[in-house]
């Protein structure tokens, strides 16, 4: 094998390494998946809690939720399951206006999540559903395997054009000795 094929089968390695280690680094832990409110929400009705789902196992949480005005509401949070925490606030809601909630929570492989989002309160609303976050920023599986099959291909294609050029100089030298 010549000095260019390792050369160019390690950058090709390097390069897979790399694309695989990028698709497993843009895979978050620990973090929000949905609530109720949720972010973004438009809601109304009785709301006396906060449910806040994540996609880990939760040990410790800690919620706070700030008001219109800017105040922070009197609340009690707990770790209801391995992965929703709920947060009971110290009256229900009556001031329509947007709702500010920070959330903290250690996972249970010793990861913390903090995290902010609004939602607004309008008491001719609807009572609120839980709300998923959109998935829309997470880079599709089926995009990373086009990139390493392209990268294959490349590295395929690259490794015949060096024993082309390999063919073609050792020919060219034997026409050169005769």
């Amino acid at each position: 094998m010549t000095i260019h094929a390792r050369r160019l089968l390690g950058s090709v390695g390097v390069l897979i390494l790399v694309l695989v280690g990028g698709a497993c680094a843009g895979e978050e832990q620990g973090g929000l998946e949905g609530g109720s409110p949720g972010p973004d929400a438009v809601v109304g009705g009785e709301i006396d809690q906060i449910s806040l789902f994540y996609d880990d196992i939760v040990v410790d949480a800690a919620v706070s939720v700030a008001g219109p005005d800017g105040t922070e509401l009197s609340t009690e949070t707990r770790v209801d399951t391995d992965i929703s925490v709920i947060t009971e606030l110290g009256e229900t809601l009556s001031e329509p206006g947007v709702y500010f909630v920070r959330h903290t929570v250690d996972a249970v492989d010793g990861d913390r999540e903090e995290g902010s989002y609004s939602f607004t309160y309008d008491p001719s609303a609807s009572a609120p559903g839980i709300v998923f976050l959109s998935e829309e920023s997470a880079t599709p599986w089926w995009l990373w395997a086009m990139a390493v099959v392209g990268v294959l291909v490349i590295a395929v294609l690259g490794w015949r054009l060096l024993q082309s050029v390999a063919k073609v100089r050792s020919g060219s030298a034997t026409s050169r000795e005769t």
